[in-house]
């Protein structure tokens, strides 16, 4: 027997059900912010040797002091230290990095040419996702966001 939904319970349905497919980038919004265009680091022509005692004006960072050899690419299984970050960020790719490792099954897909995927437990949202000087934040995994943006920056490094 069905039992039709009154108008206030139809609202609580959908008042629980939004919020949970936005989160997982199912929903008509986007679960990431427009992306956006950071300050170059004036200290992005340093290669360091030491990677643990660079410091960096934003986080994670989108430009900056890096190794003078270039970072890891693919699927990265362990996080990676900033100057390792913008190495990577530096040769023109993309990096995706998620903070749950629950995620990593749903960003395993976008692993491409240019476009590395890693984990980073430190981040302030669930998935944030870097190029030269450019940022996209994401509360949910939005992978048409994230594809995007990666179309619209892989190759475009202004390293040097």
């Amino acid at each position: 027997m069905r039992v039709p939904l009154t108008s206030r319970a139809a609202a609580a349905v959908l008042a629980l059900a939004v919020p949970l497919l936005a989160a997982c980038g199912g929903g008509s919004e986007s679960a990431c912010s427009v992306p956006v265009r950071e300050e170059l680091d004036p200290k992005s022509l340093l290669h360091v040797i030491d990677p643990a005692t660079a410091v960096y004006t934003t986080d994670p960072p989108t430009s900056g002091p890096h190794l003078g050899a270039p970072g890891p690419t693919g699927l990265v299984t362990a996080p990676m230290l900033p100057a390792i970050q913008v190495s990577i960020l530096e040769r023109g790719d993309v990096l995706v990095q998620y903070r749950d490792a629950a995620d990593v099954d749903a960003l395993r897909p976008l692993v491409a040419e240019r476009v590395v995927v890693a984990p980073q437990p430190s981040l302030k949202t669930r998935v944030v996702v870097t190029a030269w000087t450019y940022k996209l934040s994401c509360d949910g995994i939005d992978t048409k966001a994230i594809t995007s943006f990666a179309q619209a920056h892989a190759g475009k490094s202004q390293g040097h």
